[in-house]
């Protein structure tokens, strides 16, 4: 699947998720199809960005507060005894995005409709 395909079978699933999702407060899933597109590409560059380094961004969580975090699915910079067993990253889930969150040391995930914005991302060849 290349990165246009998957940037709208995001889209797609952004608009089945909005109509069964609850609006959380000051927070609005996109309502027409351009600004579902755009969120489809956030996604697509957010899994890249994850696989690559380490990636802060921001989501709403349930609760309605806002999480900013600092994640990564890059192996190399996850602990050993956290590492998923077989392809689990090599799948993505189309409905959310599961990151492995560097400062609590644990697999968090959002909905695909609560992602905020990146704030910044650093390759591993920076991270060393």
């Amino acid at each position: 699947m290349n990165k246009s395909q998957l940037a709208l079978l995001y889209a797609h699933r952004i608009q089945k998720n909005a109509a069964h999702q609850m609006p959380l407060s000051d927070h609005s899933v996109p309502t027409n199809w351009s600004d579902r597109v755009k969120m489809g590409w956030y996604y697509v560059n957010l899994r890249k960005w994850l696989s690559e380094g380490i990636v802060t961004f921001s989501y709403w969580k349930k609760d309605g507060s806002i999480r900013e975090a600092k994640g990564t699915l890059n192996e190399l910079l996850i602990p050993l005894d956290q590492r998923p067993k077989g392809s689990s990253l090599a799948t993505p889930n189309y409905d959310g995005v599961a990151y492995f969150d560097l400062d609590k040391q644990g697999w968090r995930s959002f909905s695909v409709t609560c992602f905020i914005g990146f704030v910044t991302r650093w390759k591993i060849d920076q991270v060393k």
